[in-house]
């Protein structure tokens, strides 16, 4: 799947088929199962939660941007000035209070507000879909708040599933939106904002992914100690060499980089090929869930 070759309206039919999918499992999962632990220790009602509030985040966010307006809503901080790390406190007391406020009816909250952030999606215009709109992690084309949200549908899916099915794995849809997300640098997707800082890196490190499975994938990003960079789009051929690289499945490639798979005793990263191999266990530290 190459979302980068889809318009628009091709990737709102996608998204709209992945959340009806997403919403007829969760419908059939019954009332205790909300209660259980997902993936990182929250209940399932508050992951459900949460994708009711970014559901509506985005939403809004889009209804202002068509209307020229890109400034932080009140209480929210500057576009940029956030990273995922340090979001996560407040992500978290969001999720719960939503989730206290929808326990009568979670997945009609759930359903609700993913029908109102299809319907800000489909209505956006040629002229409309590069307008400029807010979010902590930067300002990002409307049109790119849809990739977010596969992001975060897909992700917090697996969240959900992993703890009872160890064989889960990220929709294809899901992991081909992370990757785009990725390539772009957008705001929440963005390797800047997984990023947790290591003194280690005493020299930057160019790191070269090679990625196959369900999405194939190649991409270029420097590492240094506070910060990762997707290296500039057209020079994954300029023969530069690389310090280090990775190969293997995408799907385990993007667990990785939303801090979902962790290395294994021995310093290996199931599905993924490091050389040096030393740098396998650095890596999974790199970045925190998101």
């Amino acid at each position: 799947m190459d979302l980068a070759q889809l318009d628009h309206a091709e990737r709102c039919r996608l998204l709209d088929e992945e959340t009806a999918r997403v919403s007829a499992w969760l419908h059939g999962l019954g009332p205790a199962a909300l209660d259980r632990p997902a993936h990182g220790d929250w209940p399932a009602r508050e992951v459900i939660a949460h994708l009711v509030t970014v559901a509506d985040f985005y939403a809004g966010n889009i209804e202002r941007g068509v209307t020229g307006d890109h400034e932080a809503p009140p209480g929210r901080p500057a576009a940029g000035s956030m990273r995922g790390a340090s979001t996560a406190p407040v992500v978290r007391k969001g999720a719960a209070a939503v989730a206290a406020a929808t326990a009568d009816d979670p997945l009609g909250a759930f359903d609700r507000s993913a029908a109102r952030l299809s319907e800000r999606l489909h209505a956006l215009g040629p002229d409309q879909l590069d307008l400029p709109g807010y979010h902590p992690g930067g300002l990002l084309p409307l049109n790119r708040f849809l990739l977010l949200r596969a992001k975060e549908l897909c992700v917090h899916e697996w969240d959900l599933r992993a703890p009872t099915d160890p064989a889960a794995r990220i929709s294809p849809f899901g992991v081909a939106a992370v990757l785009l997300i990725i390539d772009e640098s957008i705001a929440s997707g963005s390797l800047r904002w997984a990023y947790q800082p290591d003194p280690t890196v005493s020299a930057p490190l160019r790191v070269r992914a090679s990625l196959d499975g369900a999405v194939r994938w190649q991409g270029r990003f420097t590492v240094t100690t506070d910060s990762i960079d997707m290296d500039p789009s057209g020079t994954l051929d300029d023969g530069a060499p690389a310090d280090v690289t990775v190969e293997g499945d995408a799907e385990a490639f993007v667990r990785l980089v939303y801090g979902r798979l962790a290395p294994s005793p021995a310093g290996d990263v199931a599905g993924l090929r490091f050389d040096p191999a030393a740098v396998a266990p650095r890596a999974a530290g790199w970045f925190t869930g998101i």
